[in-house]
């Protein structure tokens, strides 16, 4: 992946701070770095001599080694750490004979495989043998020869590489490990640590790849409380915060947790109403109003609960899922828009809450204390509400899931470090992630994605105390929107156009 300048300062001030002794600055700018270059070979070598663990040392430098076998000073360092390592063997070797003793404590599943593999290899030889006698007027020798046909299968067979199938999406992106505390008083002893003072080998030059769409290309809807209402206006604007544009005012009803459809037809958001006329309290129903006809809003739901949040649309425009107390604690629905047809996901004693639509629609992603009464993390179910898997287990609350559009990443909020701050994992839950670091103390909220899958947009008081816009790419650069005088409340992005 090509490097931006700014990926390439925080190297260099990660590197500077673990020359120093700074471990923790040292690992917090390094991981920024693998985030958004998972393969940078000088990040993993440096995060190999800063992290806490032994296991965590000897796991950036089996990924060095994945990405470079010929690092020598990975593998030197993963010898000392008595650790295997990965792509051990060297040109024109050969795997070891049928007649190795098997690992100890009796395991033969290393022997069984290479035995497999010297089969394999025996019945390629004797393929292209046959092929040979049977075609004696081929002028041109078979381009694979046995010895680097047996080194696919040795590289392809070495468990160190890959301990476990790797059940993540083939299009999700791996963030290696992340540490985002650092207490010395109880850190394990470890070995010295070494210096990579190792020179890298070249490498074939990418192709050119799509140059990204600045943040101002895409447009948003947002709904912000002006000063004095107790109900969001809604507005359109470049994404930027450019080009603002007055959609509606808040004096009709508001429009609370406001989402556009993908389509870019409709916009589904939350208004309170009195449901009977002879009962004047009133409860949040879920509105479906044309985007260009907005007054013609028309609620789909007659709730009795005092909480109706969150609606979020599938990418065909064809459902929304929301949540609710209508049946006494907060549960998640799903709303059919062409048949009118409502169908509740979850049905438990807990609190289940922010639903939202995988790109594919297959899927859902929210969040629940189900487990951890007060203390929510983020599940994923299907879209009948059935196979439900957690995705995360940490400490505090994690909340406010958000897939990626390309389905890689998963964008959510956690406490975990005290404030919410902002975090992204692998959509099956691996490699959390904290992107806005140095916050002090701020509150996020709201995560966005753009349809690129590079930016977020998120609701922050980290200015002035005062909750505003902000962007964010993956690299950990944020851009402060254009501020004013109103408090953001939600916001979505229409996808551009084909």
């Amino acid at each position: 992946m090509t490097q931006g300048p700014n990926n390439q300062a925080r190297l260099r001030e990660g590197i500077d701070a673990a020359r120093r002794g700074d471990r923790l600055t040292a690992r917090r700018l390094l991981q920024q770095v693998l985030a958004f270059d998972r393969d940078n070979e000088l990040a993993l070598m440096w995060m190999a001599s800063v992290v806490d663990t032994l296991e965590e040392r000897r796991s950036f430098l089996q990924r060095a080694l994945q990405v470079n076998p010929d690092n020598t000073r990975a593998r030197e360092a993963l010898r000392r750490l008595g650790g295997d390592t990965p792509g051990a063997a060297t040109p024109g070797s050969v795997p070891a004979s049928s007649s190795s003793p098997a690992p100890a404590g009796g395991s033969t599943r290393g022997s069984n495989v290479y035995l497999w593999l010297a089969g394999a290899v025996v019945l390629i030889v004797a393929v292209t043998l046959g092929v040979i006698l049977l075609n004696p007027s081929r002028n041109q020798t078979p381009t694979a020869t046995v010895s680097n046909i047996q080194r696919t299968f040795i590289a392809a067979a070495n468990p160190s590489v890959t301990p476990s199938p790797d059940r993540r999406p083939p299009t999700a992106t791996v963030f290696t490990g992340v540490v985002v505390t650092f207490d010395p008083n109880t850190a394990p002893q470890l070995p010295p640590t070494f210096t990579p003072t190792f020179v890298p080998t070249s490498t074939p030059t990418p192709f050119p790849s799509a140059t990204p769409l600045p943040l101002g290309s895409f447009s948003v809807v947002y709904g912000d409380f002006e000063p004095n209402t107790s109900a969001p206006s809604l507005y359109s604007a470049s994404a930027n915060g450019t080009n603002e544009i007055k959609l509606e005012s808040g004096t009709l009803g508001g429009f609370i947790d406001a989402a556009v459809s993908p389509d870019g037809r409709s916009v589904a958001f939350v208004r309170e109403v009195s449901t009977d006329e002879a009962e004047p309290k009133r409860h949040p129903q879920l509105f479906i109003a044309p985007l260009d006809n907005l007054p013609a809003a028309q609620p789909v739901t007659r709730f009795t609960g005092s909480i109706l949040a969150g609606p979020s649309w599938s990418a065909d425009s064809s459902s929304i899922v929301f949540s609710s107390n209508h049946d006494v604690d907060e549960e998640i629905y799903r709303y059919d828009v062409p048949s009118g047809n409502l169908r509740q996901l979850t049905r438990n004693q807990a609190r289940d809450f922010d639903p939202a639509f995988s790109p594919d629609g297959s899927l859902v992603v929210y969040a629940s204390d189900v487990d951890s009464p007060d203390f929510s993390e983020i599940y994923q179910m299907t879209r009948e509400g059935a196979a439900i898997t957690r995705l995360t287990e940490d400490s505090g609350s994690s909340f406010s899931p958000a897939y990626a559009p390309s389905g890689a990443r998963i964008a959510f909020i956690s406490d975990r470090q005290g404030d919410a701050d902002l975090f992204i994992i692998d959509a099956d839950g691996q490699r959390p992630f904290m992107l806005t670091v140095d916050d002090n103390g701020a509150e996020d909220h709201a995560p966005v994605w753009s349809p690129d899958s590079r930016w977020i947009v998120f609701a922050s008081n980290r200015e002035q105390d005062r909750f505003a816009w902000y962007a964010i790419d993956l690299s950990g650069a944020i851009q402060a929107l254009p501020k004013n005088d109103r408090l953001p409340q939600s916001l979505t992005f229409i996808a551009q156009s084909p």
